[in-house]
Parts: C-alpha cells; sequence; structure tokens
C-alpha cells in the first residue's frame, strides 16, 4: 500500500457498503483512469517501523494475521508526473505540510501548494464552500485582533522568550508584542527545558535586539483565558530570506507547532518550518538531543548593600566590564547581567536624576518620566553595554557609568544622551566630581536652550545683581602663600598655604568683610 507523499484525499467507500467522505469516489476515479495497469516510477520516502511481536506470537498456531503495511512516498507516471499535483489541482486533494521533512530532498511541496492556491481560487470540488483567499491576516475564532497594520518594518526592542518579540512601530507610535507564527520555544517552567529556553532567548537576543525586520502578520491568535489575543507573524531580517522562525527550529532551540488538518491559521512557510525540525532532529540538535539542560543560576549581587559592598572593591579594578541590560525600571535605573560571571545588579546612572516614574496605581509618576523609561528601553534594553563603577548605595544598588558602542563604532554615555534629551537632571553637586563633568553639563545646558523634556517649559532666571552692601572700597592687600596643590579635573583650581600668622588674620578679615 504506497500513501501519497504532501497530500491527503478524501477517503473512498468500503467494500461492505461502507460509506465514504465527499469527493472520496471521485478521487479514487480520477487516479484509477491515469495511473491503473500502467508503469509507474515509486520513490519511497518512509517506511514504517516493523510491529512489535509478543512472545505468544512466536508460536506459529498462535501467529495473528500480517496487518496491511502502508509506505509513504511518491509516484511519477512517465507522461503526466507526478499524480499527486493534478489530483490537488483539480480540488479532490489538500497538502499535508508536515510530510515536508521527506520531500525536503526530492522537493514537490512548493508545487502541491500551487496547485491547492489555484483551486481554492476556482473553489473547486473540496474548496467550494471555502471562503476567498484574503491578502490580510486570518483571524481565529475568538476576538478580533486590534486594527493594525500587517506589513510594516520595525526595530525590535525586547526579546521575550524563544518564539515572542516587541518591535517599535513608528507609524503607531508605540511597541507591539508578536508571536513567530507556528513557532513553540522551550518553556522556561520546564526544567528539562529551562536551560534550552534560555539558549533559545539569547539567539534571538544577539541576531535582533536593535535590527530592522520585515513583519508580516499571518493571523491573529484569540484571547483564551488568562492569555490575551496576539499577532502571529513571520518575520525576516532585512537582506536575508530565511525567516527568524525557521533558523530558530534548524538549531533545536524550537519546534513547529501541529496544527489541526482543518485550521488554517498557520505560518505560511509551515512547510520549510516542519522540513527545518526533522533536519534537527536527525542531527540530534538541541531539544532533539535528549539531554537535559539546566538554566544557570544566577546570583543577585545587590540583594543588599552589605553583600554589593563586598563585590565593590573588585568591580572597581575591573575598570570598564561587558555586560546585558536585562531590564529597564526608570530612565536611569537598569537591572545589568553579568554573562561572564552569572551574576545581576541593580545600577544606576551617577551623575543625573531621571524623573521618578509611578511605582504603583495610586501614584502619580513625575512629568517625561514615560518618556524618560521608554528612552532607555529602546535604546538600552537587552543590549551589550560596559560598565564602569564608582559606588554602591544605601538600597545595593551599584553607581558609575554606562556605555553603548553603536552600530558606526561611536561610543555613547548613556548618562549624557538622557540629559541631552531633556529626559533626566543633572544633579551638580555627584556631576561635578566626574571626569566627563563637562559634556553634562553642556548636554543639559543644550536641553534647556532647545525646551526639550523636562525643560519644555523651563523659564531662565534673571540674574540678579548684588548691591554691596558696605560702600567703601576694600583695601588691596598682600598675602605671601605658597601653592601647595594644582587640580586639573573636572575643572582647574588650586590651593595655597599662608606662610605668616599676620597673613592668616588678614585672610580671615577679607573672607568675612562683607
Amino acid at each position: 500500500n504506497l500513501q501519497l507523499a504532501g497530500i491527503k484525499v478524501p477517503r473512498a467507500g468500503g467494500r461492505e457498503g461502507e460509506a465514504g467522505e465527499p469527493f472520496g469516489e471521485e478521487a479514487k476515479a480520477f487516479v484509477e483512469f491515469r495511473l491503473l495497469q500502467r508503469p509507474v516510477t515509486v520513490t519511497l520516502l518512509s517506511v514504517p517501523p516493523p510491529p512489535a511481536a509478543s512472545f505468544g506470537s512466536l508460536s506459529s498456531d498462535n501467529a495473528a494475521p500480517a496487518a496491511a503495511t502502508t509506505f509513504i512516498g511518491t509516484c511519477i507516471h512517465a507522461q503526466g508526473g507526478n499524480i499527486a499535483e493534478p489530483l490537488t489541482g483539480a480540488g479532490l486533494a489538500k497538502v499535508l505540510e508536515w510530510h515536508a521533512g521527506m520531500l525536503s530532498n526530492y522537493g514537490g511541496l512548493e508545487a502541491l501548494k500551487a496547485a491547492e492556491k489555484s483551486a481554492k481560487e476556482k473553489r473547486l470540488k473540496l474548496h467550494g464552500t471555502a471562503a476567498q483567499p484574503s491578502t490580510g491576516p486570518q483571524k481565529s475564532a475568538g476576538p478580533a485582533g486590534p486594527s493594525q497594520r500587517t506589513e510594516f518594518e520595525g526595530q525590535v526592542i525586547r526579546i521575550w522568550s524563544g518564539d515572542q518579540i516587541s518591535v517599535w512601530d513608528d507609524v503607531a507610535g508605540k511597541d507591539r508584542r508578536l508571536q513567530l507564527s507556528s513557532v513553540r520555544g522551550p518553556r522556561a517552567n520546564d526544567p528539562k527545558q529551562a536551560g534550552y529556553a534560555a539558549e533559545a532567548k539569547e539567539f534571538l537576543r544577539k541576531k535582533l535586539i536593535g535590527q530592522t525586520v520585515t513583519i508580516k502578520v499571518d493571523f491573529v491568535r484569540p484571547a483564551e483565558g488568562e492569555f490575551e489575543s496576539r499577532d502571529c507573524a513571520t518575520i525576516t531580517l532585512q537582506g536575508q530570506k530565511t525567516s527568524v522562525a525557521e533558523q530558530l527550529i534548524a538549531r533545536g532551540l524550537a519546534t513547529a507547532v501541529r496544527h489541526r488538518r482543518d485550521d488554517e491559521n498557520r505560518s505560511p512557510d509551515y512547510d520549510k518550518l516542519i522540513a527545518a525540525e526533522q533536519a534537527a532532529a536527525s542531527d540530534s540538535k538541541g531539544l532533539h538531543s535528549g539531554k537535559d539542560v539546566t538554566a544557570p543560576r544566577i546570583v543577585n549581587v545587590s540583594e543588599t548593600q552589605v553583600k554589593a559592598n563586598q563585590f565593590l572593591p573588585g568591580y572597581k579594578r575591573a575598570g570598564k566590564i561587558p555586560a546585558v541590560v536585562d531590564y529597564v525600571a526608570a530612565g536611569s535605573r537598569f537591572k545589568l547581567l553579568f554573562t561572564r560571571d552569572n551574576q545581576n545588579i541593580t545600577f544606576v546612572l551617577s551623575g543625573i536624576r531621571a524623573p521618578r516614574t509611578a511605582r504603583n496605581p495610586s501614584d502619580k509618576a513625575e512629568p517625561c518620566a514615560e518618556e524618560s523609561s521608554q528612552f532607555s528601553t529602546r535604546r538600552y534594553l537587552q543590549r551589550d553595554v560596559e560598565v564602569h563603577i564608582e559606588a554602591v548605595d544605601k538600597t545595593g544598588g551599584f553607581i558609575g557609568t554606562l556605555y553603548l558602542t553603536k552600530p558606526d563604532k561611536t561610543v555613547e554615555n548613556a548618562a549624557v544622551a538622557l540629559a541631552q534629551e531633556g529626559l533626566a537632571f543633572v544633579h551638580h553637586h555627584s556631576a561635578e566630581s566626574l571626569p566627563w563633568s563637562k559634556q553634562l553639563f553642556d548636554a543639559e545646558a543644550s536641553a534647556k536652550a532647545a525646551k526639550r523634556g523636562v525643560w519644555k517649559h523651563y523659564v531662565e532666571e534673571a540674574e540678579v545683581e548684588v548691591v554691596e552692601q558696605d560702600a567703601g572700597a576694600l583695601k588691596t592687600q598682600y598675602i605671601d602663600v605658597i601653592i601647595s596643590d594644582v587640580r586639573t579635573s573636572p575643572q582647574f583650581g588650586f590651593s595655597v598655604q599662608i606662610l605668616n600668622n599676620e597673613g592668616m588674620r588678614c585672610c580671615g578679615s577679607l573672607l568675612f568683610r562683607r
């Protein structure tokens, strides 16, 4: 018995008068008319495993009749070619995309899909009651998704898991959370898959974060229970032909969803996803290796101030430390991950204060707090950065400088960037001791002049002339001193030592005279 690879035809009636499925007899007659008693070429693509035999069945007296064995393959006629193609084109068969792995080395599935598409457009036989194919995303039964663009380009700003990401939609002016169509990533809450879940997320982070991608929304997954409705999309990096989903599955870091036969809400590249999964399984990659991989244990260094102070000397000696921004709590407050040491810390930018965000629904955020947090999220979340740590605050957070190397190889200081956009206030007392304080003050002055962010309604205070209370002119006095110290950073200054007591008294009178 041979089952044609790549298609499913309706069942014909049985010998004992059993009723068949609609168009089953017509499909059978279609094949008989073209192939019966004619020479054909058969290629077997799948051979079923031999049935297990019980100990009792080994006796010839108790042997049960052998069950019929069905092979899966292709049947090629010398003149007509692969019989599956005209059968599908006549609307008498439907494509089975999960056979893609078997057909990947022989081709033919694309031709079957093209034949099925033609039959659907003409509403032939099995597709007679089907709706005309739509160019937009199909919606599953249930609440419809939001009215948004279905094809657009956007920048990836966050990786949620091995199968979900967020992109920034410039037209809508907000981020959109997307599910990779027909992809199921490893589950982080499954101890056997936790390691692969972290690996899949890291693969997407390195490949996509900050990159511009092409998004095509294929369908909308309806809300179910506590889960919201979700746009399911095919996502491709600019300049690449292979989708991100296919690359992920090919590495064994995700699997293709097994849709019901009547479920039309699936990826348009579903056959490629199936083929990629079967190739990964044959090579025992990732999830198909049979190995359980646990997620790395992360140490929270900022758990307490005492604990943070124990790590501070080592961090200060290390200079610039490579890190990944794991979370943005506010414009100037982050969670950083040191992947090399499996440590995470709370990190606060030195020299500035970002507007405070609302901590609970009843709390009120400061002006521009949301814009400041959103700026840091889009700019730094899940990016590779370098940090220079200077001190620890009373909550165990580390204070320092965060540097981002941009695509053009220029290095951006996060505190200066926030001040430049008017999304943070410069803390003058702490900023004066920083080696880059001039950049920070200049950035704030620029934001004030342009009235950006928190300085939108800023009015420069008029200089008040100070009138001396003493109308008399001060008498010029000369004091012998020795310059004992010269400073060049953050600005020029020096210290002096007075040589005699008389000079010291004169200096005191000058300081306190009004």
